[in-house]
């Protein structure tokens, strides 16, 4: 999976060098999402059991860290919560700020 990830994150990079918001947002969530999933791999948990931290099937997991564009960030804020991480999401002008 990890070099399917890579080629999304540099078509995401390149796309987010053409000053595209679109591809801006997606390619930070999939930052995000990368970082994610080394810290479950570092704490040893596979995502059967972070599933089972979040209350849904494991397959929700997956989706989170294989296309992570196409889920809420809800979703990603809840994943973040079950490794015991902060999510928090702010603006470049701070204007909006979401802490869970």
């Amino acid at each position: 999976m990890m070099d399917r990830t890579k080629d999304w994150l540099t078509e995401l990079q390149e796309g987010f060098a053409s000053d595209n918001p679109a591809y801006a947002a997606a390619y930070e969530r999939q930052k995000f999402v990368l970082a994610l999933i080394q810290m479950r791999k570092a704490q040893g948990l596979t995502q059967g059991e972070v599933a089972k931290r979040m209350g849904i099937p494991q397959s929700r997991i997956g989706q989170i860290e294989g296309k992570p564009w196409t889920v809420s960030l809800d979703r990603i804020s809840g994943y973040a919560k079950a490794l015991g991480a902060r999510f928090e999401l702010v603006t470049q002008d701070d204007e909006l700020r979401k802490v869970a």
